[in-house]
């Protein structure tokens, strides 16, 4: 699939992304991406490994969890059953950011609860 990357950036890729994940930016009300999000997304979701910078409130968490959730689902629906048991893992350097940005991954997979699994792990010993 080709990713139309002036269409990413007026709408947050309307046929590009899982619809579950279309319907949830949506619900949460976004509909235009920012900057860091219309450059990092569609890479991302090419498999390109990134590095980024930006000010907070730029909106760099959607820009990573958007892509990930949407190679979770593509994994969890197309692929064996070896790989359907995809995970994902997410470090963040405090707590704080640890609540924030589960909160981001509850927002977007609000229609795919009964695909993907999510749990924060701040402050508990292991």
């Amino acid at each position: 699939m080709s990713l139309d990357k002036e269409q990413l950036f007026r709408t947050f890729g309307e046929g590009l992304l899982d619809d579950r994940i279309s319907k949830a930016v949506a619900k949460i009300g976004l509909i235009h991406p920012t900057l860091i999000q219309a450059k990092m997304i569609p890479l991302a979701l090419q498999g390109k490994d990134l590095l980024a910078r930006a000010r907070t409130g730029s909106g760099k968490t959607f820009a990573y969890a958007i892509p990930v959730l949407q190679k979770l689902l593509r994994a969890k629906t197309t692929s064996t059953a070896e790989s359907r048991s995809v995970k994902a893992v997410i470090l963040v350097p405090s707590k704080e950011l640890c609540h924030q940005t589960l909160v981001a991954f509850q927002q977007l997979s609000y229609y795919m609860s009964d695909v993907v699994t999510m749990c924060e792990l701040s402050g508990q010993t292991m």
